[in-house]
């Protein structure tokens, strides 16, 4: 319904591009207060989000350190720890792992890998596996106090390391618990 007169000329100039540099980095607990159940796989406890401007030359993140600072029993509720990369994208995927699973996390754990960083928000999603025994009401936290990235990015510690809030252990999504005295 709006055109421009007859005649008119429009040019674009794209921006000229700049190299890639950090900007920020922030860790962010997800679903705060959420019940993980005992034996389930992939629960998103916490997204690492590193932000960056530019697009030539591309920063890539090369390690993560993590901990389970907060969790009640690491070493016996969480059989697995792993981190998933979704580049620009802020909806979750397992496609892209970021290093190796890490077998009961207790503490301080490092990852390494290669992933390269887009322009704008970059996800990292740290999840838990819940052992089948794990304690119910226990709660699972993690934190990121640092990242470390190719040539100028170099080691980074996140604006919040360790989020707020916490998940907990409780019994799994379809599971029948018997009622004394109904």
């Amino acid at each position: 319904t709006n055109f421009p007169s007859q005649g008119l000329t429009y040019t674009w100039t794209p921006p000229v591009p700049v190299p890639m540099s950090f900007t920020s980095c922030n860790t962010v607990m997800l679903n705060n207060g959420e019940v993980n159940g005992q034996g389930t796989t992939n629960n998103r406890i916490v997204q690492l989000q590193v932000l960056t401007s530019g697009s030539l030359s591309p920063l890539n993140v090369t390690a993560m350190q993590f901990a389970t600072t907060g969790s009640t029993n690491p070493g016996s509720d969480i059989t697995n720890a792993r981190v998933y990369f979704t580049g620009t994208s802020s909806s979750f995927s397992t496609l892209t792992p970021f290093g190796s699973v890490i077998p009961t996390p207790n503490g301080t754990y490092t990852l390494t890998g290669n992933v390269t960083l887009g322009e704008g928000i970059n996800y990292f999603w740290v999840t838990y596996d819940i052992a089948s025994g794990a304690t119910i009401g226990n709660t699972l936290k993690a934190c990121c106090p640092q990242v470390t990235g190719s040539g100028a990015m170099g080691v980074r510690t996140p604006t919040v390391s360790c989020p707020a809030g916490a998940h907990t252990v409780g019994v799994p999504v379809g599971y029948w618990t018997a009622l004394n005295n109904p």
